[in-house]
């Protein structure tokens, strides 16, 4: 064969590869540059040809919203996770949800493991929401990722639907393994028996920042209403739990049995379980601290309005709410076997034995309760095993003198109008808004901005949308609580107005978030202070 018969071989093989690339995906050429892009089922199924070390560092990128519940994606077993747990088929690349959604995932595999939209994972996932998916699987299930290995990264996603599984289920994700969690948010259905979560299964280590999880979570052993369980290389702050939480042992709104540190984090879900129940986790092994919970909790042995047992040295946190147990119920903490410093309770307590304001049943060997105070008057309890008793009107501004000794106030803030917690002490970390994450890029041009700030009287309020149509704005404050809410109709991508009146008298001195949303999905927050 001459040169001219092989070069022309050779580029007919050329145009037929580029043509096959090309029908895989709608464009690119899988560089960060630019990117494979996905735009259908077929092309998103097509990202698993891509798999392993030899396939490494590719990029994607989703460009529509895509319908997996449908033929043939929801028949049978349906969608076959992308990534195995052969390094050969592990997913290593990156793919960019660029704010679409994925809809109506269906996976019915009640006995096989690493059941998700992403199976073995060690690649980078951001900017995608996957919207009513349906999973079912064994061990290591979520909508999201099922298992999330060393370097994974996992910013901006989102899901709803239901997720259930046997152990180390979580409705984003199941599990991760120095691994790296931002800006996500569950709203799933979640359901299993051990390691149940409401974000997340289970963590042997890695990092989670500005995370929040909602809707309803029911397991068995080491159930949360964010984390099931994690090990003590993991590190989880500035995060949140809405959820209801139902479990056996080891139960808690944020977190079933956590044994890696937690900081700025709280929990507002109600809680039931049989033994070790908390507010916030059923047991902390590990130290917590500017941490709180308002959630009722339901419990029998060893039931806190924080945790059902302290063995960690537990500091500036508090719990409010009502506590009901039957043995070792305490406001704050069912039973203590560390040290809990500057910490508070106001929460309603009920039980039967062994029942205090503050701490049910304290060990008495190596433990301490330093500055520790629990309200009489709202617990219903004149004793406890550790901790001071004062009044009401000890506690809440402006409190007594002998409450709160030794506080440090550049961490803890006074409810001086009675307008933020009640009158209580509430946690300066708390007025950075958990959910805005600002290393992460947005992923839209949308903005809503405050002017002036800080705002003295009626401040306006500035919009910037992407395209004109029918937005509402909604006022939290910084416990996450929804205090005004409006629609509006923007004819133009920028206009302003002026807060109305209705919304400023609901207002005090303090710090808020505006949130922008359209079709009930947040599309830009700003902080806006409030001083009258």
């Amino acid at each position: 064969m001459n040169r001219r018969s092989l070069f022309w071989l050779a580029l007919i093989a050329l145009s037929m590869l580029s043509t096959l690339m090309f029908a895989q995906f709608a464009g690119g050429s899988g560089t960060q540059a630019n990117p494979w892009l996905v735009e259908t089922a077929e092309h998103l199924n097509n990202v698993r040809n891509y798999l392993g070390f030899q396939h490494a560092g590719k990029w994607f990128r989703q460009i529509a919203d895509i319908d997996l519940g449908v033929p043939p994606w929801n028949e049978g077993e349906g969608w076959v996770p992308i990534g195995g747990v052969q390094e050969s088929n592990e997913f290593r690349n990156k793919y960019d949800g660029a704010g679409h959604k994925i809809i109506g995932l269906y996976i019915n595999r009640p006995y096989k493991y690493h059941q998700a939209l992403f199976g073995e994972f060690f690649g980078r996932v951001q900017n995608l929401e996957l919207v009513d998916v349906n999973v079912t699987g064994d061990n290591l299930v979520g909508a999201l990722v099922a298992n999330a290995g060393w370097t994974a990264v996992i910013s901006g996603c989102s899901c709803s639907g239901y997720v259930q599984g046997q152990s180390t289920v979580g409705g984003l994700v199941g599990a991760i393994g120095l691994s790296q969690i931002d800006n996500c948010h569950s709203s799933a259905t979640v359901t299993g028996v051990n390691f149940t979560g409401g974000l997340l299964g289970a963590a042997t280590a890695g990092e989670i920042h500005n995370c929040h999880s909602s809707g309803v979570v029911t397991g068995e052993l080491e159930t949360g209403g964010f984390i099931g369980f994690c090990w003590e290389d993991t590190i989880i702050s500035h995060c949140y739990s809405s959820a209801t939480v139902t479990g056996e042992s080891y139960t808690g709104g944020f977190g079933g049995s956590v044994a890696g540190p937690i900081s700025s984090c709280y929990s507002t879900g109600t809680v039931y379980g049989q033994r070790t129940t908390g507010g916030f986790t059923g047991s902390n092994l590990v130290s917590h601290y500017n941490c709180f919970s308002t959630g009722t909790v339901y419990g029998i042995e060893f039931t806190g309005g924080f945790t059902g047992v302290n063995s960690a040295q537990t500091s500036k946190c508090y719990s409010q709410g009502d506590v009901w147990g039957e043995e070792n119920t305490g406001g704050f903490a069912g039973g203590n076997w560390s040290t809990i410093t500057n910490c508070y309770s106001a929460a309603s307590v009920h039980g039967f034995d062994n029942t205090g304001g503050l701490v049910g049943k304290n060990q008495p060997n190596n433990t301490q309760i330093l500055s520790c105070y629990w309200d009489m008057e709202a617990s219903g309890q004149s004793s406890s095993d550790g901790g001071q008793g004062r009044l009401t009107a000890q506690m809440v501004f402006p409190h007594s003198d002998d409450s709160y000794v030794g506080w440090d106030w550049e961490i803890w803030a006074p409810d001086a109008e009675h307008s933020i917690n009640g009158g209580y002490p509430y946690l300066r970390a708390h007025l950075e808004v958990v959910w805005v994450d600002e290393s992460v890029p947005p992923i839209s041009e949308n903005i809503i901005s405050v002017f002036p700030q800080p705002a003295f009287k009626a401040p306006r309020v500035s919009i910037k949308s992407e395209s004109p149509g029918k937005l509402s704005y909604t006022i939290y404050n910084v416990r996450g609580q929804k205090l005004y809410s409006a629609e509006i109709y923007s004819h133009d991508k920028e206009q302003s107005f002026e807060l109305p009146l209705e919304a400023w008298k609901q207002l005090s001195n303090g710090v808020y978030l505006l949130s922008l949303e359209r079709e009930n999905q947040r599309i830009a927050t700003t902080r806006m202070v409030v001083v009258k």
